[in-house]
């Protein structure tokens, strides 16, 4: 009698992390199946993809790359990016954070990079590997005298756990720029104009890749990928029962 082929999650990100915590088996439907949720995105995502494509367009004062996987999407945006990228003032989207995106521009930030970890921690290339083992998109970062910075962009509501994710950004950072002696990360939220960040030292880097290898661990292990219903998971999941999903909640 066949055996069935293992299957499980080989990469990974924060996001797909946080879908794991919430619901395996929508990580699995996502990820291993490859199922497709509906394509039209909400107005919430709508306006964060946009309002990050100004904020990479005014800091970097060059359009993305509209043939790149990420970039058709942001195509439809490009009248509005080439005006601000010649605009003597900042969008009103990103005013909240003038003097801190002035900085960014001062500095010459690199902007809308995807880090590619293998198993190792170690940096691959910055477009996707075969060997990649954890991806982190960076909306900005810099190095200045030892000290890196990684900026995050978050439009909406505050959310106390993204504290987890800059823990994350440090690990890449600290990669990266592998003569850094400290990095801070901070959060931008543009629509309520708050800032969180926290700072780890390049001694820190150990303990933190210690910390996320145990936290993955499950998700990366899995083998059944049990459904856990709750109102949260449930409530706009693509694949429930009542939306005609394969899911039997």
């Amino acid at each position: 009698m066949p055996t069935e082929r293992l299957v499980q999650i080989s990469s990974w990100s924060y996001s797909r992390a946080q879908t794991y915590t919430q619901c395996p088996r929508r990580a699995k439907y996502l990820y291993i199946d490859k199922l497709k949720e509906p394509e039209q995105k909400s107005p919430a995502l709508a306006h964060g993809t946009r309002v990050h494509a100004l904020a990479a367009a005014w800091v970097s004062k060059q359009l993305p790359d509209f043939t790149a996987w990420d970039g058709r999407e942001l195509l439809q945006y490009k009248p509005e990016l080439e005006r601000a990228i010649k605009a003597r003032t900042i969008p009103a989207e990103l005013e909240r954070f003038k003097i801190e995106f002035a900085r960014l521009v001062k500095l010459k930030a690199q902007c809308e990079e995807m880090w590619n970890l293998d198993k190792d921690w170690n940096i691959l290339a910055r477009d996707w590997s075969p060997n990649t083992w954890l991806r982190i998109k960076v909306d900005a970062h810099f190095i200045q005298k030892g000290a890196a910075e990684v900026i995050d962009y978050k439009t909406g509501k505050f959310n106390p756990d993204h504290a987890q994710q800059r823990s994350i950004y440090a690990i890449g950072a600290l990669m990266f720029y592998p003569d850094a002696k400290s990095v801070k990360v901070s959060h931008w939220y543009l629509d309520q104009g708050i800032e969180k960040n926290d700072t780890w030292q390049a001694g820190d880097l150990d303990w933190l890749k210690e910390d996320w290898e145990k936290r993955t661990t499950a998700m990366l292990n899995d083998t059944t990928f049990a459904p856990r219903p709750s109102p949260d998971a449930c409530r706009y999941c693509a694949f429930q029962k009542a939306r005609g999903g394969p899911c039997s909640f």
